[in-house]
C-alpha cells in the first residue's frame, strides 16, 4: 500500500476518517505506508480478504454497512473429473474467458460473471477428501438443501448443489444416498437443528441405511450441530470464495437452478446458491440461505485439506488462556508477563489488550 496520485486521492479522501487522512496526507505520492510489520500484516491477511481490505482501508468502497461480503466472479468454474484434481489453476476474470452460456444458469447480479481458468496443469492428483452435506433447514419439512464437493490440491470444488421438497424423509434421504454412492463420498454430514434433532436425524438415516443393506461402501454419517451463529458460518467464506479456493462445475451449477425452478415457487431465484451467494450481506438477511450455509459447512468441515485457519477459533482459545492467567495464582518463580508470551496484556473495557490485538468477549 502506498500514497495515491492526486487524481485517486481527491475521490478517496472523504472515505478515509479525518486522522488517517492526515496521516497519508503528509506524505509523498507512492510512499509507502508501512503501518504494520510482515508478521502483523500476514496475520491481518489470515481473517479474510474482505475483513483485510475494511480493517487496513485498502479498499476505500469496502464498508461494513450494506457490503456484499463474497465476490461470486473469484469463483472458479471448470469441468473437475470425479476422481483427480489438477495440481493447479491459473484464473484470469478477462472477457475471453467468460462463460456466456453457463449465465443462463446463474442467478446472481448480470455484471457478475463466471469465468473459466486460463491455465489449467496438466498434472493431477487424487482428491484429498469427498463428502456430502445436509440442511434439513429450520423446520426440517421445506426445502432440504444438499452437495457434493471434495477437497483436492487447495480447492473447495462444488461437484452438486441441489435441494429437493418435503424435507428430511425417506425418500430424498435414499435419493441422497444413491447419488452419494455414484460419487465416491466418504462421508454424510448432515446438520440438526431446534427443529430437527440429532435423534431425528439419526432415526431417519438409520432407516433409509436399513433398505440399502447389502450395499457396499456406504458412508458415515456424522450428525452435525452448528452453535455459530449462521451469518458468522457464512461470512467465513471469505477466505474460500474471494481468496480464489473455490471451483464449481457446469452440472452443480445446473442442479442449482434447476431444483430451484423444480421447486414451484414464484421467487425460485432466492433458492439459488448464486443467488444467495450474490446478495449475502453482513447487515442484511437473505430470504433464504439454506444452500450458502449448507456450502458454507462443507467449507468447514473440508478446512484441513484447504489450508484454511479457523482464525476466530484461535482468538477465542488466545482469549481463554490470557483470560485464565488473570484467575489462575502465579506459580513460584513465575511473572505474569513470562506466562503470557512476554507480553503483558492489559485488560480494557472492551476486552484484552495484547499488542496491537484486543481480544474481546
Amino acid at each position: 500500500m502506498s500514497v495515491p496520485p492526486k487524481a485517486v486521492a481527491d475521490v478517496c479522501w472523504p472515505h478515509y476518517p479525518k486522522q488517517v487522512r492526515k496521516w497519508i496526507q503528509e506524505r509523498e505520492v507512492d510512499e509507502p505506508l508501512d503501518r504494520f510489520d510482515a508478521e502483523e500484516i500476514k496475520m491481518r491477511q489470515s481473517e479474510g480478504k474482505v475483513h483485510y481490505e475494511r480493517q487496513c482501508l485498502l479498499n476505500l468502497y469496502r464498508s461494513s454497512e450494506g457490503t456484499r461480503t463474497l465476490d461470486i466472479t473469484r469463483i472458479i468454474l471448470f469441468d473437475a473429473p470425479l476422481n483427480v484434481f489438477p495440481t493447479s489453476l491459473q484464473h484470469a476474470r478477462e472477457p475471453d474467458y467468460v462463460d456466456t452460456h453457463m449465465a443462463n444458469y446463474s442467478c446472481a447480479d448480470l455484471g457478475e460473471k463466471f469465468y473459466r481458468p486460463f491455465k489449467i496443469s496438466e498434472k493431477t492428483k487424487p482428491y484429498d477428501a469427498k463428502i456430502t452435506y445436509i440442511d434439513p433447514a429450520g423446520s426440517g419439512s421445506d426445502e432440504l438443501a444438499y452437495g457434493m464437493a471434495a477437497a483436492g490440491s487447495g480447492y473447495l470444488v462444488l461437484h452438486k448443489v441441489a435441494g429437493l421438497q418435503g424435507g428430511l424423509n425417506k425418500e430424498n434421504i435414499l435419493r441422497i444416498l444413491d447419488e452419494s454412492l455414484k460419487f465416491g463420498s466418504t462421508a454424510i454430514y448432515i446438520e440438526s437443528n431446534l427443529n430437527t434433532s440429532a435423534e431425528f436425524v439419526r432415526a431417519i438415516m438409520d432407516d433409509a441405511y436399513a433398505a440399502l443393506r447389502g450395499r457396499k461402501n456406504l458412508p458415515t454419517v456424522i450428525p452435525v450441530h452448528n452453535q455459530q451463529a449462521k451469518d458468522l458460518r457464512i461470512e467465513s467464506l471469505d477466505s474460500v470464495i474471494n481468496g480464489g479456493r473455490m471451483v464449481i462445475t457446469p452440472e452443480a451449477l445446473v442442479s442449482d437452478y434447476e431444483s430451484a425452478v423444480d421447486s414451484g415457487q414464484e421467487s425460485y431465484q432466492d433458492f439459488t446458491l448464486t443467488a444467495q451467494i450474490s446478495n449475502f450481506s453482513t447487515t442484511s438477511k437473505l430470504a433464504y440461505d439454506d444452500r450458502i450455509d449448507m456450502v458454507a459447512g462443507m467449507a468447514k468441515q473440508l478446512g484441513p485439506h484447504l489450508g484454511i485457519v479457523d482464525t476466530a477459533q484461535e482468538r477465542d482459545d488466545e482469549y481463554a488462556f490470557i483470560e485464565s492467567l488473570f484467575k489462575a495464582p502465579v506459580m513460584a518463580g513465575e511473572t505474569f508477563k513470562s506466562l503470557s508470551g512476554g507480553v503483558t496484556p492489559k485488560k480494557t473495557n472492551r476486552g484484552f489488550r495484547r499488542g496491537r490485538r484486543t481480544f474481546r468477549r
